[in-house]
């Protein structure tokens, strides 16, 4: 059985495109407080709450049979008065996100890392997800779902969600796979990764109005690799589906690990979402998945079978990223 991936189960780790500091008062969305006040008001709040709470690390330690592995918080104090703290667990760690300049600190608790590979941005995962604030106001929560995934048609609203979601799926791997039923259900194998993330509101939903602090937990279960690349016509008003047959998580040219900052022809298009990388009037597709053998099909299909693209004119630029190269205009 192929998985197919969609909905809020199945998302994009290219997802979240850089939001710019002049969209943060524009008269079609909210006028938005200081996000240097709201962050240190959620730091605040962030820290108040991991000092004071646990999650059922004992459970997870020496689990019970008909255990279901999912991570519960709660409040030190009567019975639970000896338990030790979030803050101090070694499964938590933090790091700094900047969001428009600001700073912005959020706590990923890595509690079982999973025993398979692990996702690149870019890629498109399933997961089952759950989103609440510290008071344990559950926002929102989704069981894996399984169909065709659905692009936006415009690249400022694909697969919009929070940088501090993003960056707990990327610290978490998945497992061995997975039993189908006779019904068609899947059955997980039970060895894949779970965490959960605190963020401030600056890598949550600070752009639509809301300055909460939020907490995600994760159970990481699969992840397909995608191609996003499409021509986008803004005239028009429409796009023309255009894959360049490289996977999105693989356009990171510059190797940070962030494909949406590879520009390699300065259009303003990241490579991602540029049928074009190189601007020189032949398509990606056609430079990658290469001529005279081209098929479209995303395997790279050049003559010396080694699997590395093309480069031409010898000058160490691989062909589908060099505007000045000798492939032949016969598309």
């Amino acid at each position: 059985m192929k998985i197919k991936f969609v909905g809020f189960a199945a998302m994009a780790l290219l997802a979240l495109m850089a939001c710019k500091s002049d969209d943060d008062n524009n008269p079609d969305g909210p006028t938005l407080r200081d996000l240097s006040e709201v962050t240190a008001e959620n730091e605040t709040e962030l820290q108040a709450y991991l000092k004071t709470h646990f999650y059922n690390y004992e459970e997870f330690a020496n689990p019970t049979e008909g255990f279901d592995y999912k991570i519960v918080f709660d409040t030190i104090a009567g019975d639970n008065a000896d338990k030790i703290p979030l803050i101090d667990r070694p499964e938590l760690k933090d790091m700094v996100v900047s969001v428009d300049d600001v700073p912005h600190k959020m706590y990923i608790l890595n509690v079982r890392q999973g025993t398979g590979d692990k996702p690149l941005l870019g890629d498109q995962v399933v997961v089952k997800y759950e989103a609440s604030n510290p008071d344990g106001t559950i926002v929102d929560a989704s069981a894996v779902e399984f169909s065709s995934p659905t692009l936006s048609t415009d690249p400022q609203q694909m697969y919009q969600f929070t940088e501090g979601f993003t960056h707990l799926i990327l610290d978490l791997h998945v497992g061995s796979g997975y039993v189908e039923n006779a019904d068609g259900t899947l059955t997980w194998n039970n060895d894949y990764g779970i965490g959960a993330c605190f963020v401030p509101a600056g890598l949550a939903y600070y752009r639509s109005g809301n300055y909460k602090p939020f907490i995600f937990k994760v159970d990481m279960l699969a992840f397909n690799q995608i191609d996003q690349d499409y021509i986008y016509d803004y005239t028009a008003g429409g796009n023309v589906s255009s894959p360049d047959g490289i996977p999105s998580s693989m356009e990171d040219v510059n190797g940070n690990g962030d494909p949406r900052d590879d520009d390699t022809d300065g259009d303003g298009i990241p490579n991602y979402l540029d049928a074009d990388d190189d601007n020189d009037g032949i398509l990606t597709i056609y430079e990658y998945d290469v001529l005279p053998d081209n098929n479209n099909n995303g395997i790279i299909d050049e003559g010396d079978g080694d699997g590395i693209p093309d480069d031409s004119d010898g000058d160490g630029i691989y062909d589908y990223l060099d505007p000045d190269n000798q492939i032949g205009s016969g598309i």
